[in-house]
């Protein structure tokens, strides 16, 4: 009886070679010295020791096809893993170390397009990817202990970020912003341990402002700035003053001697959001975001008195990683 093997190949850091994950060959079934073959059942063959562990290969058979193959180690799996296709195709491929997942696997379906792949770092799960009907990823999300910890990703079909998530140890905790299709963005906020808290901004397709609601831990507290036009509502005894900058404009509410009190929006040239905040008496005061060209975040934080806080986030607008958080 004849067997498919997928051959792989490892590189140093232990995962496994993707670019022989479909070569396969045919070699006989054999059993390891001191070892016997044992058959279980008509759709299993394996090898067994002394002490009726298994050791050595173990294949799953469907009909006279192979549907599975892997290796023991008395007792243990080791080595490769690799599940298949009725055609032959490589269906799931991996590693076992020690009995634990190590290293990269990957499900592939039938017409060879990638499912899932998955990082395991010493039986944990790291992170995984999905991948849509054309091919196309879909979502990548980390893990930590078997749960989501760090940023998690969602796409649009034609690859553009849907939404971004961060996890605190399966809650969802920190910065969560959602684009629309075109690449604007659509909303912006902060959970705390999977409730809403403090300011989520909402834009319409244009890049216009529609809303600023305040949250406290999961209780809506106001609503603000409600205007599809993006113009910020100004408090009484103040109007809306527009100042064209080099790059830019600012749209921010004076009293009549001048002094900034109320909300302010500053934008870069095309129109798009730059910075949105507050002043109080002339010095910035609350919850401030900014935002890079491209449209991505830049920075978010808060004023107290008109001096910086300690609770800044800001990200590179070059990659989108977060590079400092409070």
């Amino acid at each position: 009886m004849t067997q498919l093997i997928a051959l792989f190949a490892c590189n140093s850091d232990s995962s496994v070679d993707t670019a022989h994950l479909d070569t396969i060959e045919e070699v006989a079934f054999s059993c390891p010295v001191d070892t016997r073959f044992w058959a279980p059942s008509t759709d299993v063959e394996a090898c067994i020791d002394a002490d009726g562990e298994l050791h050595g290969p173990w294949r799953r058979l469907d009909g006279e096809d192979i549907s599975a193959e892997a290796r023991f180690d008395h007792g243990v799996r080791t080595g490769l893993y690799s599940s298949f296709h009725a055609d032959g195709g490589t269906h799931v491929a991996g590693r076992y170390v020690d009995g634990n997942k190590d290293g990269l696997w990957r499900s592939t379906r039938s017409d060879r397009l990638n499912d899932w792949e998955e990082r395991w770092d010493d039986g944990e799960l790291a992170w995984r990817s999905e991948y849509g009907i054309d091919g196309e990823l879909r979502s990548e999300i980390r893990f930590e202990s078997g749960e989501r910890h760090g940023v998690a990703t969602w796409y649009h079909q034609d690859g553009t970020p849907r939404t971004r998530l961060e996890y605190d140890r399966g809650h969802k905790h920190g910065v969560a912003i959602r684009w629309h299709a075109d690449g604007q963005l659509e909303s912006m906020g902060s959970y705390d341990q999977d409730v809403r808290d403090g300011s989520w901004f909402a834009w319409d397709r244009d890049g216009g402002l529609v809303s600023e609601e305040v949250w406290k831990l999961g209780a809506l507290a106001n609503v603000e700035g409600a205007a599809t036009d993006a113009d910020p509502i100004c408090p009484d005894g103040t109007v809306l003053v527009v100042e064209e900058l080099e790059h830019g404009i600012v749209e921010v509410c004076e009293t009549p001697s001048g002094v900034r009190h109320g909300p302010s929006i500053t934008r870069y040239g095309d129109g798009s959001l730059r910075r949105v905040g507050a002043y109080a008496g002339g010095l910035p005061s609350g919850e401030w975001m900014s935002w890079c060209p491209n449209g991505t975040p830049a920075s978010r934080g808060s004023y107290a008195l008109g001096l910086r806080a300690d609770d800044w986030d800001t990200w590179s607008c070059a990659t989108g990683e977060l590079l400092m958080k409070s």
